[in-house]
């Protein structure tokens, strides 16, 4: 199938054989826990203690902070939730499948899959990520100062 956003080959061409490297391995293997991490886990509002440096040093979340809990959340179906604790845990959620299912595809059917992405088209979605993680940290620190 082949569509100008998305290709995906299921025979690769003459003469080339599609393989699996170590570091597609390690990444699923990767992919592959965090995902049954997030389902094993059971969703908590406030967890004992932090692995965020940031918030360490400065007892402010960055604005990553609450993510880990936003995907604990959306694997248990909780999309309410997810949003509350990160809204940009959904964006991660769905290149974690994205990624799950391709490097699935790769390993075990020998398929590519491959998203065709202009120059252009990355800076827009680099700008927009930046702008995303501002306006989230950004409201973050608006709620924070209200309470104080």
């Amino acid at each position: 199938m082949c569509h100008k956003f998305l290709h995906i080959s299921r025979f690769p061409a003459a003469g080339r054989r599609i393989t699996v490297d170590s570091g597609s391995a390690a990444t699923f293997i990767i992919i592959t826990g965090i995902i049954l991490f997030c389902i094993v886990m059971k969703p908590i509002e406030n967890p004992l203690f932090t692995i965020c440096l940031f918030k360490l040093i400065t007892g402010i979340d960055c604005p990553t902070c609450g993510i880990t809990r936003s995907l604990i959340y959306l694997f248990h179906g909780d999309i309410t939730n997810a949003v509350r604790m990160n809204p940009l845990g959904i964006p991660v959620f769905v290149l974690l499948l994205y990624q799950f299912i391709k490097l699935s595809l790769q390993i075990f059917f020998h398929t590519n899959v491959r998203i065709n992405v202009s120059k252009q088209m990355v800076i827009v979605i680099t700008l927009i990520s930046f702008m995303s993680i501002l306006l989230v940290w950004y409201h973050k620190l608006s709620t924070l100062s209200s309470v104080f």
